[in-house]
């Protein structure tokens, strides 16, 4: 049997007992590059699924300004302010201390300028790294949430992704379905039923594309699952 196979068979069994799914998707890089933007969000319109999209305030442009108040289903959050390396190359990430919380909140009032109701104060720190101490400044500071990656990290002001489309061990793209999958499964293995999902429009490829239309018509088959933001 396949991952898919395998994971089509789990949401029948997980339907018939009624166990309560909920997904929830993060569009990370928004900002200058609208490749597939504009097919990732149409997409995920059909099914009426809520996108928070990680902008990156200071490469924005007005194409994807208008292409994210044109889709109703986008809510705009601060992914970093260039998305720009400031640390080694074991540890990528652009802000980690308190001397940059101004730049940080400059590029905040900038897209709640920009995009009004539609920007949620969600921090989302460029390759999902930051400490617990700068984290905790920031939600002291005007940000109601940050959002990275590791199951581990969650709590009622953290609100982690669990599983990324893009392998980006190998060939920094969409792998293939089993990929994502296990990625998945995992989640339900260990009773975690509030999946976050994360994407790269600039690099999930037409395979991904079609994956990606897969996963939503197959989720919204049933009742006992939903798409919404945690917040």
């Amino acid at each position: 049997m396949t991952d898919w196979a395998y994971f089509q068979e789990i949401l029948l069994d997980f339907s018939h007992s009624g166990q309560p799914i909920s997904f929830w998707w993060r569009e990370d890089d928004v900002a200058c590059d609208s490749k597939n933007l504009v097919i990732i969000l149409d997409l995920l319109l059909k099914y009426k699924i809520p996108v928070l999209c990680g902008v990156i305030p200071n490469l924005l442009t007005n194409d994807v300004i208008q292409i994210l108040k044109s889709h109703p289903n986008s809510i705009v959050c601060q992914h970093g302010l260039n998305h720009q390396n400031n640390y080694t190359i074991d540890y990528k990430c652009e802000f980690d201390s308190a001397d940059s919380l101004g730049a940080l909140i400059a590029g905040r009032i900038m897209l709640k300028d920009i995009f009004q109701n539609k920007f949620l104060p969600v921090y989302i720190p460029p390759w999902n790294n930051i400490s617990k101490f700068f984290k905790g400044i920031l939600l002291d500071n005007g940000y109601v949430a940050v959002s990275g990656y590791n199951y581990s990290a969650m709590n009622k002001r953290t609100y982690n992704v669990d599983v990324d489309l893009i392998d980006w061990n190998k060939s920094e793209s969409f792998s293939d379905d089993s990929f994502v999958m296990k990625q998945i499964l995992q989640c339900f293995s260990r009773k975690d039923f509030n999946v976050g999902i994360v994407n790269h429009h600039r690099t999930i490829g037409i395979e991904g594309i079609k994956f990606i239309e897969k996963l939503l018509s197959e989720t919204c088959k049933y009742s006992n699952i939903s798409w919404k933001i945690p917040f």
